[in-house]
């Protein structure tokens, strides 16, 4: 289990790791067979019961990337790219990238 919550007590995620597959089962006054995960509390008490928000089984943490750039010809290969600006030779000038947070990976630097 990977607790980003401080057990339950801040907003965030719980990771679960199942020991085995779950199994369908009919449960109290609900006739359908459905799928239950059941956590309990082993000690103390909260203040304001947790309440759980969403489920997400064999769920994937994603990053949306917004195109920002036109596509140009650098060194013989189509790359979409944003003009930052234009160094006049000093060592350690910084340019403002007018759209971040960039995607590390994602991001080169062309001297044209």
């Amino acid at each position: 289990m990977d607790d980003e919550t401080r057990a339950l007590t801040l907003d965030g995620r719980v990771h679960l790791w199942l020991p085995a597959a779950m199994a369908q089962k009919s449960f109290g006054p609900v006739a359908a067979e459905l799928y239950y995960l059941r956590i309990r509390l082993a000690a103390g008490a909260y203040d304001t019961p947790p309440m759980l928000s969403q489920v997400a089984l064999n769920g994937v943490s994603v990053e949306q990337a917004v195109p920002v750039g036109d596509v140009q010809m650098i060194n013989g290969q189509e790359v979409e790219a944003v003009r930052v600006g234009t160094g006049d030779g000093t060592p350690n000038q910084e340019l403002v990238l007018r759209e971040a947070p960039v995607q590390e990976l994602s991001f080169r630097l062309f001297h044209l």
